[in-house]
């Protein structure tokens, strides 16, 4: 039997709010060799992936932390553990902006997936 997702808020000053952090979530990407897209309604949460772009992207961590530091957000643990290891080798983290917010019920919250870099890989310009 699967197992019920937990409900969610939707708002609709959520999708708001996460609009206007995209700009400043992608700046910290590019400075730090990813590439950062939404894939998601941005009814409850912000879904975002971050793809390594440059030969010299960070670890995962390093841009998550960066995230969470520049909004003040915290990771949460929750049903899975951060990050959640994903298909392909994906990396994904919760991270909740109020920290005694319950994720089961959850506010607004950033859902970050991290492909994995490939360091055997040599590739173009990097561009």
């Amino acid at each position: 039997m699967p197992e019920d997702k937990p409900q969610r808020r939707s708002r609709p000053a959520y999708a708001l709010v996460y609009a206007a952090m995209i700009p400043i979530i992608q700046e910290i990407g590019r400075d730090l060799g990813y590439a950062v897209a939404v894939h998601g309604s941005m009814a409850t949460d912000l879904d975002l992936l971050a793809c390594p772009w440059t030969e010299e992207a960070t670890d995962p961590e390093t841009l998550i932390k960066a995230i969470s530091e520049r909004f003040h957000c915290i990771y949460q643990e929750s049903h899975q553990t951060n990050p959640a290891i994903k298909p392909h080798g994906r990396l994904a983290w919760a991270i909740m902006f109020d920290p005694s917010d319950d994720y089961a019920i959850g506010g607004p919250y950033l859902d970050i997936s991290v492909m994995p870099r490939n360091e055997g890989c040599r590739g173009g310009d990097g561009a």
